[in-house]
């Protein structure tokens, strides 16, 4: 970002610097930052290193070595390492989305793209480096002061029951579609975190021979 001052031959008066510290510290932290080289990479960093060791056990320094960026440049892109765990968080959501609309693509139009997202869960389950649910890791390790990241959690679990939902009422015609894509919901956090506190795909498996008797309720 570009945050130079224009430099006169006369010294400029306090107010002069006063307007134009006010207009960098503006675009520091509130004018919307570009997606950059820079930028991708704090977060593909910050993405591993939270993601498979933990939110808490990761320190900021530790981001800016591995990113190979100086502190002023990860400060420049987030002002907080909530913030930047939010960019984290709504990184891998994004994964999470592209992988399952390609993972689908094969399915039928019809019911069998409900049980499909445990398809995917059980795909993705065994995948090296697989570590869970980035969410539900990342919820026990915030403190409560750190409202960005809870709220993005629970706008994230929310987007989940829509998906249920949406599939659903397009696929399963149900009295209650609310009510069932939130059992639905229930199910699969349920089989994702039973899988890995086991190390095993069986809750997954269990779990999605239960999906048809919860479509005809």
């Amino acid at each position: 970002m570009y945050v130079e001052v224009y430099k006169t031959k006369s010294e400029p008066s306090k107010d002069k610097k006063q307007y134009r510290l006010v207009c960098i510290v503006f675009c520091l932290y509130y004018c919307p930052m570009k997606s950059t080289p820079v930028r991708r990479r704090i977060i593909e960093t910050a993405s591993r290193l939270f993601y498979q060791q933990g939110y808490s056990l990761v320190g900021i320094n530790e981001i800016i070595a591995q990113a190979d960026v100086a502190k002023t440049s990860l400060y420049q892109h987030f002002s907080s390492k909530e913030e930047l765990c939010v960019a984290f968080l709504e990184s891998k959501e994004q994964e999470w989305v592209a992988g399952l609309r390609a993972f689908l693509d094969s399915y039928p139009n019809d019911s069998s793209r409900i049980t499909g997202v445990f398809d995917y869960l059980e795909h993705l389950a065994a995948q090296q480096g697989f570590n869970g649910c980035w969410a539900l890791n990342t919820f026990p390790q915030v403190p409560k002061d750190q409202p960005l990241i809870l709220a993005e959690i629970r706008k994230q679990k929310e987007a989940c029951v829509a998906l249920f939902k949406n599939l659903v009422q397009r696929y399963a015609p149900v009295a209650d579609p609310l009510r069932v894509a939130r059992r639905l919901y229930l199910l699969y956090e349920g089989a994702l975190l039973e899988s890995q506190i086991h190390q095993q795909d069986w809750p997954i498996r269990e779990a999605k021979q239960l999906v048809p008797v919860l479509l005809i309720a």
